[in-house]
Order: structure tokens, then sequence, then C-alpha cells
């Protein structure tokens, strides 16, 4: 894109200057369509992996996600479950001086 926007003003100051007469003039402008259809070629390539790409990240994201929070629960289950155990086998008052360290 960067190319076709320094390329266009240059031909059209070239012709303005008469500069391009004749078959160069002809030359020179099928060059120009051809690399504007070239580069058009290319940005639409490289949105359309841009694309995919971004629907493959998100889909990993999503299987994240869903581990994220399954591994949330199953360590919130192992705490409460450690936590019951800590205060059946302790003694009066151990619970209160763990929270207080």
């Amino acid at each position: 894109l960067n190319v076709q926007v320094l390329l266009a003003p240059q031909y059209m100051l070239m012709v303005d200057a008469k500069m391009l007469r004749g078959k160069y003039s002809v030359a020179i402008s099928a060059g120009l369509f051809l690399l504007s259809v070239l580069m058009v070629g290319a940005i639409s390539y490289t949105a359309a992996k841009e694309i995919r790409q971004g629907h493959a990240k998100a889909e990993q994201l999503k299987v994240l996600h869903g581990q994220l929070v399954s591994d949330k629960q199953e360590d919130a289950e192992k705490f409460a479950t450690a936590w019951r155990k800590l205060i059946d086998a302790g003694n009066e008052g151990d619970e209160a001086r763990l929270l207080e360290a």
C-alpha cells in the first residue's frame, strides 16, 4: 500500500511534466496497474492469513480458559478438603493461630 501511495503521485508528476510519452507512458501505466493488482492480492492474502491465525488463537484461548476454570475449581475443592482435615486434626485454637500467621 505504501508503494502505491508513493508511485501514483510520482507517475502523475512525470505525466504532467511530459517526461513520459508514447509507449513509455503505456508501459509505465501497465506496470503500475500490475503492481497495484499484485499489492491488492498480497494484502488480501496476508489479511486472510491473519484472520485464520486469529481464529486459531481464539480457539486455543477458549480451551485454556476452560482448563483454568476446571483447575481453579479442583484447587478450591482440594484446599477445602485439606482445611477440613487440618481443623479436624488440630486442637482448640489452632485455626485462629494459623489464620494469624
